[in-house]
């Protein structure tokens, strides 16, 4: 190149640098990245980065909504082991089988349920044996009448046939006492089933009474002992004339429907009269 004084020179070229640049963060003028104060607006730079970052956070944290958190259900707890640690232990049976001691109690009480089940049902079996039919050798012996108040009845039955009729009344510590015999008859009347017919001998009907305390006797001549001779008198006569209302027909007065079951006699199902030792009177 010419110069106007007409010497040679030259000029260099020059490479111009492109410099770095960021917009202002408050008046968003470009300015060079490594300025530390806006040319424009004259604000210092120095933590602006931060505190644009801080403000976009919080911007942040306003416009976008927080999801509602949902209640987490916590698992449920897993049943506790029962078994101990004694119960994975191996043990011996004693017939060549080992086998761990929980294998070994919940067969032990298996068999006892199975025991337990077995019992019932014969234990059942046994009580229920199917109330077998009366039979004179059977009520042979001493029998104690059920559901009587206040009157204590006994009977005393024999195999050949006859009977021996005891009650007892305790009136205030005085006990009154009767007895009377007589013949009984046992027989099976189809829908009615067995049945025990008695006929007393009246005649030999004997009532007395004592007192406990005072050791008092009394006779048929005591006003009450008497009364109740002749109240039992007129109740035997009734049922004698019954039986013999009957008799030689197909028809019996007496206790009827009755079955046998553990020394107990039944009517229609319900017990009337158990077997007791023999009657010492």
């Amino acid at each position: 190149m010419v110069n106007p004084n007409g010497t040679l020179t030259f000029k260099k070229n020059r490479i111009m640098e492109k410099k770095e640049m960021k917009r202002c963060p408050y008046c968003g003028e470009m300015i060079l990245a490594a300025a530390k104060k806006c040319k424009y607006c004259g604000e210092w730079l120095e933590n602006s980065e931060a505190i644009i970052a801080d403000d976009k956070e919080e911007k942040l944290a306003t416009v976008v909504p927080k999801s509602k958190s949902k209640p987490v259900a916590e698992p449920a707890p897993e049943p506790e082991d029962a078994t101990t640690d004694g119960d994975d232990e191996v043990v011996d049976t004693g017939y060549g089988v080992s086998v761990s001691k929980k294998l070994a109690k919940r067969i032990t009480w298996g068999l006892v349920a199975v025991a337990i089940v077995a019992f019932a049902f014969f234990g059942y079996e046994m009580l229920s044996v199917d109330s077998s039919e009366l039979s004179m050798s059977k009520m042979d012996g001493s029998w104690k009448e059920l559901a009587t108040d206040d009157v204590t009845i006994m009977y005393q039955f024999n195999k050949n046939g006859e009977f021996t009729e005891m009650r007892t009344i305790d009136d205030d510590g005085t006990k009154y006492g009767s007895m009377c015999t007589g013949t009984w008859e046992l027989s099976k009347q189809g829908v009615l089933g067995q049945c025990i017919s008695m006929k007393y001998d009246i005649e030999s009907l004997v009532v007395d009474g004592h007192n406990e305390e005072t050791g008092e006797v009394y006779d048929e001549s005591d006003p009450t002992v008497n009364e109740m001779k002749q109240t039992l008198y007129a109740k035997y006569q009734k049922e004698n004339q019954e039986v013999d209302k009957y008799k030689g027909t197909d028809k019996v007065y007496g206790l009827n429907n009755l079955t046998f079951s553990n020394d107990t006699i039944k009517q229609n199902g319900i017990s009337i009269m158990v077997k007791i030792g023999d009657i010492n009177r």
